[in-house]
């Protein structure tokens, strides 16, 4: 299954940035229901027991932007995937990760999710 989220992660999401806590839950909300929603328009699913995420961050600037950074500011979507019934949890057991950054026409963040 495939999600298109139309930017990179949110701002606030990233650990190097000094937003307040409030500030940070609440970008952090929006950004797990925005991947709830995408999720259920594609209907419900059986959580997968085992599963592999791949992200790939489409960027249109040449801004070099590290990679463990993009994925800890990806922590509530993934969470928003935990959170539809998706996949059964999001510990080491059960969820591999992978990551890839390349330039775009435009922004967007594409998760896709495999059993493994």
């Amino acid at each position: 299954m495939k999600i298109t989220i139309p930017h990179l992660p949110y701002k606030d999401l990233n650990p190097n940035n000094k937003s307040y806590w409030p500030q940070k839950y609440a970008v952090a909300q929006v950004a797990k229901d925005e991947v709830i929603s995408l999720l259920r328009e594609q209907g419900y699913f059986t959580p997968l027991k085992k599963a592999h995420l791949s992200i790939t961050f489409y960027s249109k600037d040449w801004i070099h932007r590290d990679l463990d950074n993009l994925l800890a500011a990806m922590k509530s979507s993934i969470d928003g995937v935990v959170a539809a019934g998706v996949i059964a949890g999001d510990d080491a057991e059960r969820l591999s990760i992978s990551l890839k950054y390349e330039h775009a026409d435009e922004y967007a963040t594409v998760m896709e999710i495999e059993s493994c």
